[in-house]
């Protein structure tokens, strides 16, 4: 664990805000405003490398998700469990909107910065509704920009988003 932190602390500030947007959960939501105010990045270099790092996984979650959600669930019961809950949690919730609005309605998906929201949940749900790769990839990149110049504006206190929740 030692090893952990000390290579994390020998990071560049733009790299810890790509690795950080990287990561589920935590994408932009996190690493920007960290990118802003801890490492002290400028707010146009600091949105280039979470949104970088927000679309990167999007390669490797289309290519790779259906090989290893089906090695994952084919040989650890836990896995096979928490797909198929993550898998109807998505259709259920998104199917709908997907089959009304298209294209449209996964990048409003991707670009509203809340929890369970973002590129990870969103490529899922690409996964589900079989998009093709070109598809995939343009509802990621619109709507990681979204959600990068939403969180970039509110974190610098540009808008407002406290009347909203």
């Amino acid at each position: 664990m030692n090893f952990f932190f000390s290579f994390w602390a020998g990071l560049p500030a733009f790299l810890k805000v790509l690795f950080l947007s990287m990561a589920p959960l935590a994408e932009s939501r996190v690493s920007i405003p960290l990118g802003l105010f801890v490492y002290k990045l400028d707010p146009w270099v600091n949105l280039f490398w979470a949104f970088l790092g927000n679309v990167l996984p999007a390669f490797f979650l289309y290519f790779f998700l259906k090989g290893l959600v089906g090695f994952l669930s084919e040989n650890f019961s836990f896995f096979r469990r928490f797909f198929s809950w993550w898998f109807a949690r998505v259709e259920k919730k998104y199917k709908k909107s997907y089959e009304y609005y298209g294209l449209v309605a996964l990048v409003i998906f991707i670009g509203i910065p809340l929890p369970g929201t973002g590129v990870w949940t969103g490529m899922t749900a690409a996964y589900l509704f079989s998009l093709s790769f070109r598809k995939s990839i343009l509802a990621v990149c619109l709507g990681a920009a979204i959600a990068g110049v939403i969180v970039t504006f509110a974190s610098l206190g540009i808008f407002n988003l406290s009347g909203l929740l």
